[in-house]
């Protein structure tokens, strides 16, 4: 019988492809085709798995006898899933205010669970401390060259289905892993000319205070209700990837993020429409005097992971959903493909009044 490393040798990947589907919902709201990448059907529930399952199965190779982590949820949950199939113990460190449904989603995996600290750079601190122990190895969340090249089997996947590049992407930032996984991407499948927009909500935005001073900035503090999905300081590579890329950082207060991410559980449309209509001018007044309308000239645009946020459980139904919900004040000109998970700090305090795990759940067409 094969050991529990046979997967990792044999090289088959612990992410799936997943299904690339046009909501109709939201597609009559922009006037366009917009592009849902169902991430949240994936084995973790998010994109996660794609760049931590390449990172894990590449350390296990090596000789790694016990993987940790510091993670606000969804970064977390792939690196216990890909840890238990690979067979080696894991430690994930998380912030005290993490919910109860990722700590305990994390020891049904067989993870031992460590709170430190009131954000996500507290809890990495410590992670880094345990991974100086004979045979650990830290897993960065977000922040290494293996985890943006998993990520970016997300850009090689939309090539194989859609043959002709979007009008733009839309996808979450909260350490910058996707958005660097995506950029390399569409690099590698020759979309480089392809605008990104990178949503972030206020009080969690380091990447966007690090476009405005071109430099790395790192928060005093995360104010936004995503503690767990926040990062104080955005990875180097994803700032980098401004100088390259097409990059539109764009900022939302929590309470449009929360708003939309219900109304999206909801199937809320028409509200949606009046929300775009009333937004769409203060958002484009506060965009880089070089954006404009009409640099998207395609007609679809691919809305990142599909309900998928960068963080936590519901975070990862929410950071993802409301990148791809808070930048449809842009689509009334492009397309969109937006990468779909949540995450629980952006769902009603933990609370979601649906999860999207099963496609066969979510609302308003998004799934056919």
């Amino acid at each position: 019988m094969e050991g529990p490393l046979a997967e990792c040798a044999k090289g088959e990947h612990f992410h799936i492809v997943t299904p690339l589907l046009e909501s109709w919902a939201l597609s009559q709201v922009v006037g366009m085709p917009v592009f849902l990448k169902y991430e949240n059907v994936q084995p973790t529930g998010s994109f996660k798995i794609r760049g931590i399952g390449r990172f894990c199965q590449e350390v296990a190779k090596k000789g790694c006898r016990h993987l940790v982590c510091s993670s606000g949820g969804n970064a977390g949950i792939a690196a216990a899933y890909a840890a238990r199939k690979l067979g080696i113990p894991a430690t994930i460190v998380l912030p005290e205010g993490t919910s109860l449904q990722v700590v305990s989603r994390l020891q049904g995996e067989g993870a031992e669970v460590q709170l430190t600290g009131k954000v996500w750079d507290e809890a990495n601190l410590r992670a880094q401390e345990l991974a100086k122990k004979d045979g650990w190895v830290n897993i960065h969340p977000f922040d290494h060259p293996l985890i943006w090249e998993g990520h970016g089997s997300l850009v090689r996947e939309l090539k194989a289905v859609l043959g002709t590049p979007p009008g733009a992407l839309v996808l979450a930032v909260g350490g910058g892993g996707l958005l660097a996984g995506v950029s390399a991407g569409l690099a590698e499948v020759g979309w480089k000319h392809v605008p990104i927009i990178a949503m972030e909500t206020q009080g969690a935005h380091c990447f966007n205070a690090a476009v405005k001073a071109g430099r790395l900035v790192t928060l005093p503090d995360i104010t936004s209700v995503a503690k767990c999905l926040g990062a104080r300081t955005v990875a180097a590579q994803a700032l980098a990837c401004t100088k390259e890329f097409k990059v539109f950082s764009e900022v939302v207060e929590d309470v449009e993020a929360v708003s939309a991410v219900q109304r999206f559980l909801d199937g809320d449309t028409e509200a949606w429409k009046g929300d775009i209509t009333h937004s769409r001018s203060h958002r484009l007044e506060c965009s880089p005097a070089s954006f404009k309308p009409c640099d998207f000239r395609h007609d679809s645009v691919f809305l990142g992971p599909s309900p998928s946020l960068c963080g936590g459980t519901l975070e990862k139904e929410a950071e993802d959903l409301r990148a791809a919900v808070s930048s449809l004040c842009f689509s009334h000109c492009f397309g969109f493909i937006l990468p779909l998970t949540v995450d629980v700090d952006l769902g009603c305090q933990g609370r979601p009044s649906r999860r999207l795990q099963d496609p066969a759940l979510c609302p308003c067409g998004f799934l056919e």
